[in-house]
């Protein structure tokens, strides 16, 4: 089961208004900036120990990390210690520095990734998938396969506007495309949202919709992002919005991993999925149930059934 989370607020970042929100929305994961100080993941990690926390070291500048990123980054992991397990290593290249080509990126990434391995074997450190723009952003992505690899696992994110673009795999589930890329990497949804005015009922229901059909191959799913975020308000999650997308329980059936498109169909069957869904390039594929063989097509995003006999 894929674990929910939020991003949390940039100010007033200990405030008992920010651990509310989080007990409101039932989170059970969340990803912290590292400017907020270690304090934030000592205090969330003694009120909730079990809790899934995602370091993000951020990075400001239009370069490759400094050396002075570097030295604080290695400070903010040892003063976590136990706190945190996993942390992402920078956010959005392709956005905070255009002018470097992916494949330097990640050539200079995987070098830090080896700099805080040897450091600190114990913890994982996530590649950060570019922005969500289309097809160029999976272009860049690509790119930047060297550094994706060598990572433990991918910090992946799913944004929308139109309703239809949350089921797209180059917005709301691009996932699947890292999915179907590297099979084997895990994947934890560090950031998704809607940035259309909406309101609190509807934002609510798209979300739950967006959590219900996530497959089991994503670790966690983190909204972005927990009010006070005076940047990005038309995402500010507060207590009312957190309970209102609120789930109780799974979603999905854990022994498999299988798509959305996949689980609704089976679902209105009242099926059962066999196996693992086999993707045929980036815009097809397939899984057998118990009752018969499924296959989707990403372009029409529907999914056709043919029985057994």
């Amino acid at each position: 089961m894929s674990q929910p989370g939020i991003n949390w607020c940039l100010e007033d970042v200990l405030s008992e208004g920010a651990f509310r929100i989080f007990e409101a929305g039932g989170f059970q994961s969340a990803v912290l900036l590292s400017i907020s100080g270690p304090g934030l993941a000592l205090e969330l990690h003694r009120r909730y120990p079990a809790a899934h926390k995602i370091g993000r070291l951020y990075c400001g500048g239009d370069q490759f990390p400094s050396d002075d990123d570097l030295t604080w980054w290695d400070w903010y992991i040892e003063q976590v210690g136990d706190a945190i397990e996993y942390f992402q290593i920078d956010n959005e290249s392709d956005e905070r520095c255009p002018t470097v080509m992916p494949e330097q990126y990640a050539l200079y990434w995987r070098e830090i990734y080896r700099h805080f391995k040897a450091i600190y074997p114990q913890k994982k450190f996530g590649f950060p998938m570019p922005s969500i723009k289309g097809e160029q952003s999976w272009e860049y992505a690509k790119r930047c396969r060297v550094a994706i690899e060598a990572a433990d696992w991918a910090a992946e994110r799913g944004y929308w506007q139109e309703e239809w673009q949350m089921e797209d795999w180059n917005w709301g589930k691009r996932y699947q495309r890292t999915h179907f890329e590297f099979p084997d990497k895990e994947i934890h949804l560090a950031e998704y949202g809607c940035s259309a005015e909406l309101s609190e009922d509807e934002r609510a229901k798209q979300y739950r919709r967006f959590a219900e059909s996530l497959p089991a191959y994503i670790r966690s799913h983190n909204v972005f992002i927990m009010r006070p975020a005076p940047t990005w308000t038309v995402f500010e999650v507060d207590e009312n919005l957190a309970r209102a997308m609120r789930m109780e329980g799974p979603t999905m059936d854990d022994s498999y991993s299988i798509g959305p498109g996949m689980f609704e169909a089976m679902d209105r069957n009242a099926d059962s999925p066999v196996e693992d869904e086999h993707y045929v390039g980036d815009r097809e594929s397939f899984c057998a149930g118990e009752k018969g063989l499924y296959t989707y097509n990403a372009g029409s995003g529907k999914v056709a059934f043919s029985p057994f006999v």
